[in-house]
């Protein structure tokens, strides 16, 4: 067989071991075959199990789709593999995807019925935040390679509302550094589906026009206790406290001087919270990195073809080459999966 003609057999073999896999169709994920990356990149092995966290390590981009609040969005689902199903999560992100909020999760049924594609009614909140979001789709599958999948697609939430969102925190399972772990779970076996309620309430804030209220000095931060923020009546009824002052004979010079100082000292009740719970945020998402510095993107395949891995932020990621194939860099000089 000439080399041109058995290169080609390779890439078809590639192809169909990439394409045993799943991934979102819809919204389109950023650097696929259903939107390309700024200068045209796809990244052709994108049904794969996830490497690098968050969103296979490609950072947003422009919002290529909007969605209203209260909207339900048909999310499709395709792929030639569904490892008799698995546990499903729907999140939002609005930090360049440091932190998600789960809008929507399937246990267990999800990509169960075994063909595709799979499209799933997902409302976006009717309080979620306006503003550039991640719409991201992940999937621990019940047999099979002990994997994490993950889709990202680049989201315009539209309006003007700048309240703050609560939800749970994304699960991340499977992945070096998190701490939950899923073993195969074939039919109605035990699931773990009670790590599902162990995930932390988070609060969120939108990046949109919207007018932000004062008593929010922290937009990005996670807290957990997320009801104070989430009853706006509550400040408001507050500020109503000022008015035992009026007997004083000053009228005009005492609402000056009050009100500032009431508002401040709302914020720094909620303020106060955060620093109580952000290290547990950023655990499973940010591993520790193994001594060696590797560029983001880089692949390396095992000495022994039966992992290939990938690095992102100076952290390489394992994993296992599906059964009767290989990690080689006999070809091209890149790793490539190819088979037995």
């Amino acid at each position: 067989m000439q080399p041109s003609l058995f290169a080609l057999f390779l890439l078809a073999l590639v192809a169909g071991t990439v394409n045993a896999h799943m991934m979102m169709a819809f919204p389109e994920p950023r650097n696929s075959k259903f939107h390309p990356g700024p200068t045209g990149e796809i990244d052709w092995s994108y049904t794969s199990p996830l490497g690098a966290f968050p969103c296979k390590g490609y950072k947003p981009q422009a919002a290529f789709r909007t969605f209203a609040p209260g909207e339900t969005v048909k999310v499709r689902i395709e792929g030639g593999a569904t490892h008799n199903g698995g546990h499903c999560q729907f999140a939002l992100s609005y930090d360049s995807d440091q932190t998600f909020v789960v809008i929507d999760t399937v246990i267990r049924e999800c990509l169960r019925p075994g063909t595709g594609p799979f499209t799933y009614d997902v409302q976006i909140p009717a309080t979620a935040p306006s503003g550039k979001a991640t719409f991201a789709w992940t999937w621990i599958n019940a047999v099979g390679n002990r994997e994490y999948y993950m889709s990202c697609a680049d989201v315009q939430i539209s309006g003007a509302n700048s309240a703050p969102f609560s939800g749970p925190e994304l699960l991340v399972g499977n992945l070096p550094g998190s701490k939950f772990s899923f073993p195969e779970f074939p039919g109605n076996s035990p699931d773990n589906r009670e790590f599902f309620n162990q995930r932390r309430t988070i609060t969120v804030r939108g990046n949109g026009s919207g007018p932000a209220p004062q008593p929010q000095p922290q937009p990005t931060s996670s807290t957990v206790a997320p009801t104070p923020t989430r009853k706006p009546g509550k400040p408001g009824k507050g500020d109503k406290d000022p008015e035992p002052p009026k007997p004083t004979s000053q009228p005009p010079s005492k609402p000056t001087s009050q009100p500032p100082s009431k508002p401040t000292t709302v914020p720094t009740k909620p303020t106060s919270v955060p620093p109580t719970n952000p290290q547990p945020t950023a655990q499973p998402p940010k591993p520790q990195p193994q001594p060696g510095k590797c560029t983001t993107g880089e692949m390396k395949c095992s000495a022994d073809g039966k992992k290939i891995s990938q690095c992102f932020n100076d952290q390489w990621f394992d994993m296992d080459v599906p059964p009767g194939t290989k990690c080689s860099t006999e070809l091209t000089g890149s790793p490539l999966i190819v088979t037995l």
